[in-house]
């Protein structure tokens, strides 16, 4: 694995960002994944201080390794699949 940003991990697990302001951390495999069938089976919990979120994350399944960029910590052009979690509540409802 590859890390970057503010991610830190730990035996038992990673966290990608501190609950702090304008903080973006990203891990990606240094393996390429080969297989034509797959499933993700992922446990996660996204939390912090404030009520009204952050920007959120993404999983990527890309065809070149990632890159820091605007898109969620990666960059804004890429060939895969991105599947995007926004957690930030917009309108504040």
């Amino acid at each position: 694995w590859t890390f970057g940003g503010s991610a830190i991990a730990s035996d038992e697990q990673v966290r990608i960002t501190p609950s702090i302001r304008s903080q973006k951390g990203w891990i990606w495999s240094k393996n390429t994944l080969s297989a034509n069938d797959w499933l993700l089976d992922i446990k996660l919990r996204i939390t912090g201080r404030g009520r009204v979120g952050a920007d959120g994350m993404a999983i990527w399944f890309t065809e070149n390794p990632g890159v820091e960029g605007s898109v969620f910590g990666s960059n804004d052009q890429w060939k895969g699949l991105g599947i995007f979690l926004d957690s930030f509540d917009n309108d504040a409802l």
